[in-house]
Formats: structure tokens, C-alpha cells, sequence
């Protein structure tokens, strides 16, 4: 229910449950909290194994959010943002249909 993220000077834990979104650069991921983010060393796919598929959603090659932090999703011709409830956006660059469709039944 904890993600460990190591720095040099410390390892903090940060709730899954107050993580927004997560964005990728090659071996190291980004956790959004709202109102801190946090780089550990771990490949997106390897995180997304760990996260709640009925709570978190791949929107894009670099980027999961959570479902129920989606306010929005944006067209702009062929590209799609999601927008979040703090007005940050995400790209979606794959399933958006399904995107759509877990923001229906979103259970959170």
C-alpha cells in the first residue's frame, strides 16, 4: 500500500492512495501526489503491475493516472488530454474508448 522511493539522503513511503498520476522517463518514474512528486528507479511497466487496475488506468506509453482523479478528457483533433481535478493534464495516447468507459463505472 506503500511506494518506496529512495534518494540519497532518504527513503520516504508514499501512499498509493495519495498518488494522482505517474509519468515515465526511461527507468524512472515520477509519482504525482498533488502536492509533492516523487522520482524512484523503477520502469512504468513494472509499477503498473503493482498498482489496483480498478483504480489506476495507462492512458499513454509514459503515464497512468488514477481513474478518479480524471475530470475530463479533452479532444483536440486527433490528440486527447486528461484533465485532472488539480487542472494538470495528461496526454492519452492509447484506449481511450476504454478510458471513457472507466470513467462511467468508476467505483472510487
Amino acid at each position: 500500500h506503500r511506494i518506496e522511493v529512495r534518494s540519497l539522503q532518504s527513503v520516504d513511503y508514499v501512499k498509493v492512495a495519495d498518488v494522482v498520476y505517474l509519468t515515465a522517463d526511461g527507468n524512472y518514474i515520477e509519482l504525482h501526489t498533488g502536492t509533492k512528486t516523487y522520482v524512484a528507479r523503477i520502469a512504468i511497466a513494472d509499477m503498473e503491475q503493482q498498482l489496483d487496475p480498478d483504480h489506476f488506468f495507462r492512458v499513454s506509453r509514459s503515464a497512468i493516472v488514477r481513474i478518479s482523479s480524471v475530470r475530463s478528457i479533452h479532444s483536440m483533433g486527433r490528440s486527447h488530454q486528461a484533465v485532472l481535478f488539480s487542472g494538470e493534464k495528461v496526454p492519452v495516447t492509447r484506449a481511450l474508448d476504454d478510458l471513457h468507459e472507466r470513467l462511467k463505472f468508476a467505483h472510487e
